[in-house]
């Protein structure tokens, strides 16, 4: 908060005649300094204060540096604060025409350029798309704004579409992926770009490129698919051909690719690799996924370094799924950590699942005990009320 003060006597001392008893000469005597930085007066009215008192910003019109990285300004509001002071934002405009969500400078973008930070969860709905579909309702009471929504081989349009229609009235982003168990933690290329040909550009493809859903969307081509088989020369060989396939089918939207090794080898998008897949698109709007689990990611210092990493290539990327205090131990991944640092970075994340991970060791994941309803485990409670949780961090899209 700045200090403008007016009152001469304030500036002279106790005993001094109050300003309005002065006479105008000596008030024209009352000087004050000019401020070193015009940021000091972020209002713009001439007045900052530095240096524990008021100044007068140089003639002209104020400026102000942009900042050098967007990831400044976590609200979106166009405002940043860099080097002890403000600084803009540079301007983020879509695509002319393209109607679309976004990447740009290593964030996502809704189609009239606010920057989107992913607060989702995920949705095993392909498994029991009948009990599945009533729990969009209470996901989006959590505050959540984004659904990744599991398929199946077996889902239809229809179904596919029920599950779009319900995510978009709610506001929230769908983010349709593809799950088999021939293609999730698997190398071998022909189940996946098989289910590329049928389904994204087979009998998905009509309601995918619906243009109700343009600008509320993002596709996942498959969960956890890929190895680092030959330095990763597959991964990324298979993956250039499914976006150019995509790209020329007609797809848009922003393509979202999973980290290979079950989602959670960041080496995958590392030295060039994800850039490569960048350049392979002739729309440059990919967005890249890690999962966090087990003990590639157990340590604070391991997700710290990914994300210095990810940032360091200029990649736009979130958290598609993540792990918990109490999975996996003893290669636990602290979750707390996780939301925690994802806010103070500005990276999205989407928590792995309402609902639908079975009677063993992985019920732990699940956030809620009902499909309809907002009954949380101890994770949903986290996730929904937690410190960096939905409630506190989650921003529709607008």
């Amino acid at each position: 908060m700045k200090n403008k003060t007016i009152i001469a006597a304030m500036l002279l001392g106790c005993c001094t005649l109050p300003a309005l008893l002065l006479s105008p000469s000596a008030l024209a005597a009352t000087t004050y300094p000019t401020c070193a930085s015009s940021a000091s007066d972020p209002d713009g009215d001439g007045w900052g204060w530095e240096n524990n008192q008021s100044c007068k910003v140089a003639s002209g019109s104020t400026s102000y540096p942009t900042c050098a990285s967007a990831a400044s300004d976590p609200d979106g509001d166009g405002w940043g604060w860099e080097n002890n002071q403000s600084c803009k934002v540079a301007s983020t405009t879509p695509p002319p025409g393209s109607g679309d969500m976004y990447v740009k400078e290593g964030q996502l973008y809704s189609a009239t350029g606010q920057r989107f930070v992913a607060r989702g969860i995920n949705l095993q709905y392909g498994d029991n798309p009948g009990a599945a579909l009533a729990a969009i309702t209470p996901i989006a009471n959590t505050g959540a704004n984004l659904v990744r929504l599991q398929l199946r081989k077996s889902t239809t349009a229809q179904q596919l579409r029920s599950a779009l229609d319900a995510i978009v009235a709610r506001n929230m982003v769908a983010m349709p992926m593809y799950w088999e168990s021939d293609v999730t933690c698997q190398s071998n290329p022909q189940p996946l770009q098989s289910a590329v040909s049928s389904l994204w550009l087979g009998s998905w493809k009509a309601v995918m490129q619906d243009a109700k859903y343009q600008g509320k969307i993002l596709l996942n081509i498959a969960n956890e698919w890929g190895e680092d088989t030959n330095n990763y020369a597959d991964f990324v060989t298979t993956y250039k051909g499914l976006i150019k396939q995509l790209r020329d089918g007609g797809y848009t939207m922003p393509l979202v690719i999973d980290a290979a090794h079950c989602g959670q080898y960041v080496q995958s998008f590392l030295a060039g690799r994800g850039s490569e897949l960048l350049t392979a698109d002739v729309r440059k709007n990919l967005l890249f996924s890690l999962h966090a689990y087990h003990w590639l990611w157990d340590t604070s210092a391991e997700i710290d370094a990914a994300i210095a990493q990810m940032k360091a290539q200029g990649l736009t990327f979130l958290f598609g799924e993540f792990g918990d205090k109490r999975f996996q131990a003893p290669n636990n991944v602290d979750h707390y950590y996780l939301l925690n640092k994802a806010q103070d970075e500005s990276v999205g994340w989407i928590a792995w699942s309402w609902k639908g991970n079975g009677a063993g060791a992985e019920e732990v994941l699940d956030m809620s005990y009902d499909y309809g309803s907002i009954n949380l485990s101890p994770r949903g409670n986290d996730i929904v009320y937690g410190n960096g949780g939905l409630q506190q961090t989650s921003i529709l899209l607008k």
